[in-house]
């Protein structure tokens, strides 16, 4: 009777550092060699990667902060033009009120002046001063008729 020879599989190749390239022992999660953690969460608890992980964390907070600030001070900023916009609208209708303010005020200086020459209804005044005061009139009605459309 022949002799059947047993071949065993041959044995897994042992694991490796993933720093050092060293071969380790099976199961283990620190490479004797170089210290290094073999897996990610046993990583986590060395100072320089946990340190690392947590200023990544800490970056994109920031960063979210500040997108969130950088919105809010555009809206603000939207804000402030359009108030700036009604201050100018106003500074210019006041300047244009003061205008006619001024020009209602002459109009009314010169009628004062007219009218004592008058003796009564226009009687005694020279056709210059009549054309005048019809100015005046017209003036002071247009001005009248536009403040109260406003």
């Amino acid at each position: 009777m022949a002799k059947r020879e047993i071949v065993l599989p041959a044995p897994p190749p042992l694991p490796t550092c993933r720093l050092c390239k060293k071969e380790l022992e099976v199961g283990a999660s620190v490479c004797p060699q170089c210290g290094k953690y073999q897996h990610f969460w046993g990583s986590l608890t060395d100072p320089t990667i946990l340190l690392s992980f947590l200023s990544t964390i800490l970056s994109f907070l920031l960063f979210g902060a500040t997108l969130w600030q950088a919105s809010e001070a555009s809206q603000a900023n939207t804000s402030a033009q359009q108030a700036l916009v009604k201050v100018v609208d106003s500074e210019r209708a006041i300047t244009q009120a003061r205008k006619d303010i001024m020009a209602i005020s002459e109009s009314a200086i010169e009628i004062t002046e007219i009218l004592p020459r008058s003796t009564g209804y226009g009687a005694g005044l020279s056709r210059k001063d009549t054309e005048r005061l019809r100015i005046q009139g017209e003036f002071l009605k247009r001005k009248l008729h536009e403040y109260k459309i406003q």
